[in-house]
């Protein structure tokens, strides 16, 4: 068992609960595809708003952890993981109505 499973309570990573991985590789998939269209011409959202869409997948991911250390009972995890998490929200929010 490695240390980082170890504070966020699972065992294993087949011990976590199945929601949470996917939310997990969802994040890891929406970070690829923004670095793709970052690096590349494609049109897929304007230059304006990949600022808030990093801070989004940020919030995806690190907001995962935060509700599964809630959901799973390990208070730290939460209290560590929610704090940056509604951080990143907010920021994404507020480069959105700056627009």
């Amino acid at each position: 068992m490695n240390a980082y499973a170890k504070f966020l309570g699972a065992k294993k990573e087949k011990d976590r609960h199945m929601v949470f991985r996917i939310l997990d590789y969802l994040s890891y998939v929406l970070f690829a595809l923004f670095l793709l269209v970052m690096i590349t011409d494609i049109a897929l959202l304007p230059d304006v708003f990949l600022v808030p869409a990093f801070f989004f997948i940020v919030t995806l991911y690190i907001g995962g952890k935060a509700v599964e250390g809630l959901v799973d009972g390990v208070y730290r995890v939460m209290f560590i993981y929610g704090p940056p998490a509604l951080l990143s929200f907010v920021t994404g929010i507020v480069l959105l109505f700056m627009l």
